[in-house]
C-alpha cells in the first residue's frame, strides 16, 4: 500500500530518468495529472499522458473536451489509439465563444 502518492509519483519520475528510461507508469488521478501538466509546462518532463489499463490512451470526458476546446481550440490534437486526433473531429457540433459572438451579430 502506498501511504503517500505524490510522493511515489515523483519517485517514479526520478528512478526512470537516473535509468535513462523513456518513460515512468504511474497509477493515474486527478492531482497526479496537474502535477505532470505543470511539470511539463516548466520543462521538467517532456511529456505525458493517461492510459486505460488496457494501454490505450484514455479520451477526456464530455466536460473536459469542451474545456479543452474553450482553451485550446478545435486544432488541439487529443492522442487516441488510432493516434493523434483534431479535438473539433471528438466534439462535432461543439458550441463555442466564437458561436455566442456570431450570434449575437445576427440580432
Amino acid at each position: 500500500m502506498i501511504s503517500d502518492p505524490i510522493a511515489d509519483m515523483l519517485t517514479r519520475i526520478r528512478n526512470a530518468g537516473m535509468a535513462h528510461h523513456g518513460e515512468a507508469l504511474i497509477p493515474a488521478s486527478r492531482i497526479k495529472r496537474e502535477i505532470a501538466r505543470v511539470m511539463k509546462e516548466t520543462g521538467f518532463i517532456d511529456d505525458f499522458r493517461v492510459e486505460a489499463g488496457d494501454g490505450k490512451p484514455l479520451l477526456p470526458c464530455g466536460r473536459c473536451r469542451q474545456l479543452l476546446l474553450e482553451a485550446g481550440g478545435g486544432d488541439l490534437l487529443v492522442d487516441t489509439a488510432d493516434g493523434p486526433v483534431r479535438l473539433e473531429a471528438l466534439l462535432p457540433a461543439a458550441f463555442s465563444g466564437t458561436d455566442l459572438a456570431a450570434r449575437r451579430e445576427t440580432r
